[in-house]
């Protein structure tokens, strides 16, 4: 339990520990807008490069660490939960079924289900914010 709060990687208490740390409020936003920077200056091959501070480059590798550990997730919960993502629907209905009839218990969650339900939240965050960052780019391009 104290590992889980201490990462910094999760609004938690190790997110909001480092943010101080390091003096950076909205430290998640501000590290993909550094990364963003990076590699769009980087993409560019801009002849007037202006090197990075400490805090730009730091930031940047926390985003970088942060892709990696949620591409870690989806990897790991992908091979090894390929079934239960497939029945995964099936068992939500099930589970608010028994809830409805008042009938749930903990152990009715089938195998992984809380890793399954993790990786449909995260993916239709993703997809969430990919249609919406679409949106706001063509606004402001017409």
């Amino acid at each position: 339990k104290a590992i889980t709060e201490l990462n910094p990687f999760i609004r938690y208490d190790g997110y909001w520990l480092l943010s101080d740390i390091s003096n950076t409020p909205n430290l998640m936003s501000r590290s993909k807008q550094a990364a963003h920077r990076f590699f769009s200056k980087l993409s560019k091959q801009n002849l007037n490069f202006q090197p990075l501070t400490r805090k730009e480059k730091l930031l940047t590798v926390y985003a970088l660490s942060n892709m990696l550990i949620v591409l870690a997730y989806f990897v790991y919960v992908i091979v090894k939960y390929q079934k239960e993502i497939l029945e995964f629907p099936v068992a939500l209905y099930s589970l608010l079924l028994q809830v409805i009839h008042l009938e749930f218990s903990a152990m009715h969650f089938p195998e992984g289900f809380l890793w399954v339900l993790g990786l449909y939240v995260l993916t239709a965050k993703l997809i969430l914010t990919f249609v919406v960052n679409k949106i706001k780019s063509s606004a402001l391009v017409a």
